[in-house]
C-alpha cells in the first residue's frame, strides 16, 4: 500500500513539473510570436494568442483598447512586409484583412454618444490608412524602379550578344 501511495506522489510531482514546462514553453512561444508579421513560422501563434485575449476581454473599453492595440500591430506588420525586396502579396492581403476586421469591431463598439471617442478613433484610423496608402504608392514606385532596370539590363544584354545574360 506504501508504495502505491509513493508511485501516486512521484506522478503527481510529475505531472505538476510537466504542466509548469508547458504552461512555461507556451508562454516563451507566445512572446516570440508577438514579433512575428504574416508569412512567419510563428504568426498563426500571434493571432490565436490575440483572439483568446479579445475573448477574454470583459468591458467594452479593453475590447476598444485591444482593436486599437491590433489594428496598430497590423500597420507595423505592413511597414515591415513593404520594406522587404520581396513583398509578400498573401502577408499583405492578410494584414489589410485584420486591419480592417479591427476597425470595424473597433466601430461598432464605439457608440454615438461618445463623440469625442468616436472622432479621436476615426482620426486615428484615418492617419493609418494614410501611411497604408503611402505604403503602396512606394511600393509601387520600387516596382517600376526594378521593372525599368531590368528592361535595360536585358537592352545591355541583348546588345552584346548574351542572350544567355539576357534570358535572366
Amino acid at each position: 500500500m506504501r508504495k502505491i501511495v509513493n508511485n501516486q506522489q512521484g506522478f503527481a510531482h510529475l505531472l505538476i513539473i510537466g504542466l509548469v514546462g508547458l504552461f512555461i514553453g507556451g508562454a516563451g512561444t507566445t512572446v516570440a510570436a508577438n514579433s512575428s508579421k504574416p508569412g512567419d513560422v510563428l504568426y498563426s501563434v500571434d493571432r490565436a494568442s490575440e483572439r483568446v485575449s479579445l475573448a477574454l476581454a470583459l468591458t467594452d473599453g479593453i475590447k476598444e483598447s485591444n482593436h486599437r492595440s491590433r489594428a496598430k500591430e497590423r500597420l507595423t506588420e505592413l511597414q515591415q512586409l513593404f520594406a522587404e525586396s520581396e513583398v509578400d502579396a498573401e502577408g499583405v492581403s492578410d494584414a489589410l484583412n485584420n486591419f480592417e476586421d479591427h476597425k470595424s469591431k473597433l466601430a461598432s463598439l464605439v457608440d454615438d454618444s461618445s463623440s469625442d471617442t468616436a472622432k479621436e478613433i476615426d482620426d486615428e484610423f484615418e492617419d493609418h490608412e494614410s501611411k497604408i496608402d503611402k505604403l503602396f504608392e512606394k511600393s509601387q514606385s520600387n516596382l517600376e524602379d526594378r521593372r525599368e532596370k531590368l528592361k535595360k539590363d536585358y537592352e545591355t544584354a541583348k546588345a552584346k550578344g548574351d542572350t544567355s545574360e539576357a534570358a535572366r
